[in-house]
């Protein structure tokens, strides 16, 4: 298995880092050879295109956010049972009329109240056997829609970032996952739930689940911190598991260390502050987020 790193705009340093520690192959993705809404890295309508790239050189394609992370190397099951269902994706719970926007229901010409109750997939982790029904009607709508202006990334698309006015309908816009989550129901329809991926592999870590890369050092942090705030619930749990703790980051890449209070009263923080942090890593900058404490490096 190749596992390709797609270069959407690494520096210099970035690349450095990563031929360093990633046993990967760094590849540059050519957006001067695209529409120019593909530049858009928030319209997402370079993933499509990336993924029909893999597809022209391997039988499968596996695509994996930055954010995933395996549990477990043992994923043979998981390419047995994609060669029998075409494709399969991370499940949501939203419903995808709620997260499309107008202008893209109208393109595919599709009514938006039969996806009211349809919950969308997550373009997070995605896994493909291009057989020919898979290649002619989810692989080519979906590449044909993205290089489309105004189909995957709506003129409006700026507008369309934050799901946060609970509308029933178009209260935002996913862009590829809203054409995936489409052609999913599209092309299966009353067999879809085959097409769900099993969140039994694999961890999506982002912000409070920084801990995944933290080093053993850090991971004595967590322990303390649980140890004076035993009460406290924080996103810290699962790396209190030292087995859980991925070792991999050079020492030169943890001089900096950022540790965020998401919304810890005052004095406990305080008191954190004064125990982990500048006791431990008075090097340490900290400030404040949205959701629960949490440590990462920089």
């Amino acid at each position: 298995m190749d596992l390709i790193v797609f270069d959407l705009g690494f520096t210099e340093k970035q690349k450095i880092k990563l031929r360093q520690n990633c046993n990967c192959r760094l590849e540059r993705f050519p957006f001067e050879n695209y529409p120019q809404h593909v530049s858009i890295l928030h319209g997402y309508a370079w993933k499509p295109l990336v993924i029909q790239t893999v597809r022209k050189k391997y039988p499968f394609v596996m695509w994996m956010d930055a954010s995933v992370r395996f549990t477990t190397n043992n994923i043979t099951w998981l390419f047995n049972h994609v060669r029998n269902v075409g494709v399969m994706a991370l499940g949501g719970s939203v419903p995808i009329a709620s997260r499309t926007s107008r202008q893209t229901f109208t393109f595919l010409n599709e009514e938006p109240c039969l996806f009211k109750d349809k919950n969308e997939f997550e373009a997070t982790y995605i896994v493909i056997f291009p057989s020919p029904l898979v290649e002619e009607y989810f692989i080519k709508p979906w590449v044909s829609c993205a290089l489309l202006e105004g189909c995957m990334v709506p003129s409006s698309w700026s507008h369309l970032l934050h799901c946060d006015n609970g509308n029933l309908y178009h209260n935002c816009h996913r862009f590829d996952q809203s054409i995936l989550s489409i052609l999913l129901y599209r092309l299966y329809h009353q067999t879809v739930s085959q097409h769900y991926m099993p969140h039994t592999f694999f961890q999506i870590c982002k912000g409070g689940e920084e801990q995944w890369f933290l080093p053993n050092f850090m991971n004595k942090l967590l322990i303390k911190f649980h140890s004076i705030f035993p009460s406290v619930e924080t996103q810290f749990n699962r790396g209190l598991n030292s087995g859980h703790v991925v070792n991999t980051f050079p020492q030169r890449f943890l001089e900096k260390i950022n540790v965020y209070d998401m919304g810890m009263p005052s004095v406990r923080y305080g008191y954190a502050k004064y125990k982990i942090i500048d006791n431990d890593i008075p090097s340490a900058r900290y400030g404040y987020a949205k959701s629960k404490i949490w440590i990462c490096q920089e």
